[in-house]
């Protein structure tokens, strides 16, 4: 035979053969030959599974259009200067006391006073021990931390306990026991919601929230303080109770 050029018919892949053939130019027959799989694959752009952070590293993955083979690579740990570095100190003070729910240490996070906005022991001791249970597993991870001059904000992506349902049908059930007995005094009121709260907590899921939230900060005296007590920051200390008030009353 006199046999033409070799022509690809159908390409190889990572995963399957291929093959190939050449025809005489006498008589026109044909000769086939199979390609091996090559292993080369055809890959998706890449997918951030967990952004890198100032906690730790990322995560990305990609796969291949043609088969199941999957990559893996690791984003490396953000890396914070000394100005940095001072914020997310700051930023993990305030955790700190919001996992162990330690009223005075978390007002002292804040540039002003913030009276009223975390419960202290003397009047409230359950929520005091209730909040407390609940936020152990609070998790932080810092996103951005910027510095200019005697300002400063942080990026934190939060994983809190979201109790506004127990707190809302607490504040329901204590309402409307009050109502049934009229004249009752405010710590038979607080005693009956904070039993109301310990059922209601078996009773209804408590929900795990997770959202990103901006905390600002303002250096006084070469301390770093919480410059704006926002709803968000005292949710993640008080399990949403602010917002399940607010909302019944």
């Amino acid at each position: 035979h006199t046999w033409g050029d070799w022509k690809v018919e159908m390409e190889p892949t990572c995963s399957s053969s291929g093959w190939q053939c050449r025809r005489c130019s006498v008589c026109f027959q044909e000769e086939t030959q199979d390609l091996p799989s090559n292993g080369r694959h055809v890959w998706d752009d890449w997918v951030t599974d967990r952004s890198a952070s100032y906690n730790h590293s990322g995560q990305q993955h990609r796969s291949c259009n043609l088969c199941d083979a999957g990559e893996f690579r690791t984003l490396p740990q953000k890396v914070a200067d000394s100005k940095q570095r001072k914020i997310i100190n700051a930023v993990g003070k305030y955790f700190s006391a919001a996992k162990k729910y330690n009223p005075k240490k978390l007002n002292k996070c804040f540039a002003k006073k913030t009276s009223g906005s975390f419960f202290s022991t003397s009047s409230r001791k359950y929520m005091v021990q209730y909040l407390k249970k609940q936020n152990k597993d609070i998790k932080y991870d810092i996103q951005s931390v910027s510095v200019s001059g005697k300002t400063a904000t942080a990026k934190v992506k939060v994983t809190y306990t979201d109790a506004y349902k127990v707190f809302y049908r607490s504040f329901n059930d204590a309402v409307n026991y009050s109502i049934s007995h009229p004249g009752i005094s405010n710590s038979a009121f607080h005693n009956y919601f904070s039993k109301q709260l310990k059922n209601n907590t078996r009773r209804y899921d408590v929900k795990i929230r997770t959202r990103t939230i901006k905390f600002s900060y303002k250096n006084i005296k070469g301390k770093w303080k919480i410059s704006k007590n926002t709803l968000a920051i005292r949710d993640i200390a008080n399990c949403r109770y602010e917002e399940a008030y607010k909302d019944y009353f």
